[in-house]
């Protein structure tokens, strides 16, 4: 059989591969027309040897060039090193604070220096932008920070992230303190108001605003109204991320998603106008959250 000849059956494995890296152009034509009805004829046969059983004596085995190859599949679920925080980089208060908290807790630095930054990027007013083009004015962004801490049980994520929470908690009761001193002031003002019958009393007395500095279990509806008297927006705190999943669309019946958009609108801040049956018609400045 010549090497142009229609194979009648399968040439020895040895005969193949002298063909297929001839120099004659027709032998390794040949070579790519047998493996080509190989392949045509397996899989119209059902997985069947389309030629005579003698030509089976021998095993082909078609071998992929190494250039052609593809790579090993890859372990999504593998535990890869991460690279961790370079603590130095932080600033001087912030780097003696992860340093002292981290090596006394026998945590990573990495789970309390993040949880600080966040919780720093909250506390600084949206007024303040950064520009990331020297020539863009048109492009600024607020110190935003979403940050989410992935690690083994017994990572000690809890705790890092309450060491970094520690000091905001406390300028929290400090603002609850003293809005409740104002409340009371407050409702004493409406009170007196309300029983006076002077008709020159004028307006009645306006609603303290509620300072805040984080929410730790909230939903949209509620947020709204935290974000009016915090126009420079406030960090959520969720100690499990599954928490603060299950928190969207708490209300919705049915309405999946809806509350998802919101949220990933809080990253970028702007103004809100959310218009609702039941509770109105409310304007939120700043629809901003670390």
């Amino acid at each position: 059989m010549s090497a142009t000849e229609p194979p009648t059956a399968l040439p020895p494995h040895s005969m193949l591969d002298e063909w297929a890296n001839s120099d004659d152009l027709e032998a390794r034509q040949a070579a790519r027309n047998i493996l080509d009805t190989l392949h045509t004829s397996k899989h119209s046969n059902g997985g069947a040897h389309p030629l005579s059983t003698a030509a089976t004596a021998e095993t082909f085995v078609w071998e992929q060039p190494e250039q052609e190859r593809w790579n090993a599949p890859f372990d999504f679920w593998q535990k890869t090193p991460i690279a961790p925080l370079k603590i130095d980089s932080l600033p001087t208060s912030l780097h003696d604070y992860v340093s002292e908290m981290s090596e006394l807790m026998g945590v990573d630095p990495t789970v309390i220096g993040m949880g600080c930054l966040t919780v720093c990027a909250s506390v600084i007013s949206d007024s303040v932008l950064t520009q990331p083009k020297e020539f863009d004015s048109t492009w600024t962004e607020s110190c935003r920070l979403w940050t989410a801490i992935v690690g083994d049980p017994a990572a000690k994520k809890s705790p890092g992230m309450s060491a970094a929470m520690k000091p905001l908690k406390s300028i929290e009761a400090a603002f609850a303190e003293s809005y409740e001193i104002d409340l009371r002031e407050y409702e004493d003002t409406l009170a007196n108001y309300t029983r006076s019958r002077s008709k020159d009393k004028g307006a009645p007395p306006k609603k303290p605003p509620c300072p805040r500095t984080y929410t730790s279990n909230t939903t949209v509806e509620s947020l709204s109204d935290i974000l009016v008297d915090n126009q420079d927006g406030i960090l959520v705190f969720a100690d499990e991320l599954s928490a603060w999943f299950g928190s969207m669309d708490a209300y919705s019946k049915g309405n999946s998603g809806k509350d998802r958009g919101l949220w990933l609108e809080a990253y970028n801040g702007g103004s809100q106008r959310i218009d609702r049956v039941t509770r109105g018609h409310l304007f939120v400045p700043n629809w901003s959250v670390s």
